[in-house]
């Protein structure tokens, strides 16, 4: 017994071959990498701009963002190790002599 094919593969399948020739003919040509370098290029650019504007948004509500949680956490964890090195010391200073 085998597993039912889903409806939408015809459809897929369909679609892929009416958009698969075009798009093989443009990748040929040279223009295709052009096209997607260059897609990749404004889709960086885009989210850098939407990241900037978020973190003013969010600055301006006075709201931390990850970055900041980001960088608080690094702190905690350092401060955390560093009074745990302390304790240690502490403790060593405290035994009695032998």
């Amino acid at each position: 017994m085998g597993l039912a094919r889903p409806r939408f593969v015809p459809t897929v399948q369909r679609i892929e071959r009416a958009i698969g020739g075009p798009i093989e003919r443009r990748i040929g040509e040279g223009q295709g990498v052009s096209a997607l370098l260059l897609a990749g290029r404004l889709s960086r650019r885009g989210l850098r701009v939407i990241g900037w504007a978020r973190g003013a948004a969010v600055h301006t509500l006075n709201l931390p963002t990850a970055r900041d949680v980001r960088h608080v956490k690094t702190a905690v964890a350092r401060l955390d190790t560093r009074l745990e090195e302390l304790c240690e010391q502490v403790a060593e200073m405290q035994e009695p002599p032998r």
